[in-house]
């Protein structure tokens, strides 16, 4: 299982998504086709996760916001119990 699997979204955060997706892409036409449908989804979760500030993360892109966060440190240094 992915990160992903086990990450409780609180219903607020997904009705918001759901609904700029819905208006934003969703009702925006017809797809000519699924290939095209895909291409869009793409193109708008890109904007959404790397152009698109947003207020819950300081009016930063989520991509922004993530790489802003230290990662764990790693190694013999991160053992809770240092070598005495």
């Amino acid at each position: 299982m992915g990160a992903w699997a086990c990450r409780v979204v609180p219903p607020a955060y997904a009705e918001s998504l759901h609904s700029r997706l819905r208006d934003e892409l969703l009702n925006a036409g017809v797809f000519a086709d699924v290939r095209e449908a895909k291409a869009l989804a793409a193109n708008w979760r890109h904007e959404y996760n790397h152009h698109r500030p947003h207020s819950s993360l300081g009016d930063k892109p989520p991509a922004a916001f993530a790489a802003t966060l230290a990662a764990p440190p790693v190694g013999p240094a991160s053992a809770p119990y240092p070598d005495a």
